[in-house]
């Protein structure tokens, strides 16, 4: 197998990954999320918060805002890491995630016994 084939094997199996049940109830999920305001307006608050955060722990514990800025933060993590939405959302992308893994792992195994010599194509040892 050329170089090109296998990218384009690769493109292949990246299309039946998208077609795959448990991506599209990833999809379905996150599109649920967003439509709903309550939700959306959690997820937004919490972006906005980890921003804020990110840009207050560069200074580390002595900026004025640190306390009140990681308190806020928190808490908003809270209130979206316990929205319904949010967790149905949350344990699909999960098991999406382990399923991508499994994949991963069997095409680690497969490529385990291979090389890739000078030529830069994958020889059995």
């Amino acid at each position: 197998m050329n170089e090109f084939e296998m990218i384009l094997k690769t493109y292949e199996a990246l299309d039946e990954i998208k077609e795959s049940k448990e991506f599209k109830e990833v999809q379905n999920a996150l599109n649920i999320l967003l439509e709903n305001s309550l939700s959306k307006a959690l997820v937004d608050n919490f972006v906005l918060l980890k921003q804020k955060y990110e840009d207050v722990t560069k200074y580390g514990k002595h900026h004025p805002d640190f306390q009140k800025t990681t308190d806020t933060f928190i808490q908003a993590k809270t209130n979206l890491y316990q929205n319904l939405l949010y967790i149905d959302y949350s344990s699909k992308l999960k098991a999406f995630n382990e399923s991508i893994q499994f994949f991963n792992d069997g095409l680690n195994e497969i490529l385990k016994n291979s090389v890739i010599n000078a030529t830069k194509s994958c020889q059995k040892v």
